[in-house]
């Protein structure tokens, strides 16, 4: 399903062998706060629809984007 990135999906860690995996939009649902604690204590990583990662700019650069058109 397309959401208007390349983002397929997004992985959270919580320790190095646990990690939670979520959808763009359960990201963006999170608090502002709290997106932004994950991404600065770099707990988040960006999946693109070919499972490989996103690097955190361009991931970052599509969600402003995405954002901005709501």
């Amino acid at each position: 399903m397309n959401n208007g990135t390349n983002i397929a999906q997004v992985a959270i860690k919580h320790s190095e062998t646990d990690y939670q995996i979520i959808t763009l939009h359960e990201f963006l649902k999170k608090g502002t706060a709290e997106r932004t604690s994950l991404v600065l204590g770099k707990k988040v990583e960006f999946i693109d629809f070919q499972g490989d990662k996103i690097s955190l700019l361009e991931a970052l650069k599509a969600i402003t984007e995405l954002i901005k058109q709501l």
